[in-house]
């Protein structure tokens, strides 16, 4: 027998009785206190303290990496030359009191432009007659390979008014100069005779390999201490060698003129545009003009050398000048390896 399906009466008291439970209200939206913005804010403040050095450094190591990178280019081109001419390009060809077409006033950038693809430039400065008094059109363009990017002096030029004159952050490494801590005396340096300026201006050091070609008194020949080199005339290594340092340090002297070699008093013998001695540690002795200004950067703790084989190394300013000095020299007959 089927069981009596429930009456609808039954059904509606069932549904009287039944009394549904109200749901709770969201509460209503409650606003930050100042107390809780302040503590939000410091918090935020704090996190970007601790970020920002980050982030710089991050943005300094990119900065190291891309300046590494223009001296491996230079270092490139410079070996390029060598192949082709069978010779190192030198330092600069020095102005002379006279008017001299090209490459006299032209340092080592002015002579490899179209190892760094640079041709179009490369027939600008090959159609000047560098000399002192006078700005070159070379001078006023930008050649980004020779900046480095830590150095934001100016926008990396310097000002002759009424015009402005980029420079360059990579100079040749003359030799080592000063006192011979390996063998006793004094390197080898070229000073015009009779002539206290230059002699206070520190010289030319001759030892490196890339050395400044100077003219004689009586700008007729080249002086017989100064010549271009081989790569065979590196005989303590193309690895131990310096070719170029950098000079991009706010102490040092950022008068570093493109394509300019040299100041012209006394046929090219007084400062150089272009090049330095080695004679102080990295970072040291600043502030002058003069040839023996310290290499140096703004990167934090040293600086970047090109060595004879196109290798690029950042050394610590902690470097022992004995070392540094060594490194600078092609036959100084030193033992010594790249820190």
């Amino acid at each position: 027998m089927e069981p009596n399906p429930p009456s609808t009466t039954w059904t509606r008291r069932l549904n009287d009785h039944f009394v549904p439970v109200p749901r709770p209200s969201p509460p209503a939206p409650r606003a930050f206190t100042l107390v809780e913005l302040l503590v939000v804010i410091t918090i935020i403040g704090i996190l970007i303290a601790l970020l920002l050095p980050a982030v710089q450094a991050a943005r300094e190591a990119a900065r190291r990496v891309q300046c590494s990178n223009n001296l491996k280019q230079i270092g490139l081109a410079i070996l390029n030359y060598e192949n082709l001419l069978g010779y190192l390009p030198p330092a600069g060809y020095s102005n002379g009191v006279w008017y001299m077409s090209y490459p006299n006033g032209v340092n080592v950038y002015g002579t490899i432009l179209p190892y760094l693809e640079q041709a179009a430039l490369d027939e600008i400065v090959q159609g000047e007659e560098i000399h002192h008094g006078d700005i070159m059109p070379s001078e006023n363009i930008r050649v980004s390979v020779l900046l480095c990017p830590s150095q934001a002096y100016k926008g990396n030029t310097t000002y002759r008014a009424p015009e402005t004159i980029y420079i360059q952050h990579y100079n040749p490494v003359l030799g080592p100069s000063g006192p011979d801590q390996w063998n006793g005396g004094d390197y080898p340096v070229e000073i015009a005779p009779s002539s206290p300026t230059n002699a206070q201006m520190g010289g030319y050091a001759t030892g490196g390999a890339m050395p400044m070609l100077l003219w004689n008194s009586s700008c007729t020949e080249r002086t017989g201490g100064n010549r271009v080199l081989r790569m065979a005339d590196i005989c303590d290594g193309t690895s131990n060698t310096f070719l170029i340092g950098e000079m991009s340090w706010d102490d040092g002297t950022l008068w570093a003129y493109w394509p300019r070699s040299t100041t012209n008093g006394s046929s090219g013998w007084g400062g150089s545009y272009c090049c330095r001695n080695l004679r102080y540690a990295i970072n040291a002795f600043g502030g002058s003009w003069s040839n023996d200004t310290s290499f140096g950067s703004n990167h934090p703790g040293g600086c970047h050398f090109l060595l004879g084989d196109g290798s690029a190394h950042f050394l610590s300013e902690n470097t022992q000048l004995k070392i540094l000095q060594a490194l600078a020299s092609r036959d100084g007959g030193e033992v010594v390896k790249v820190p």
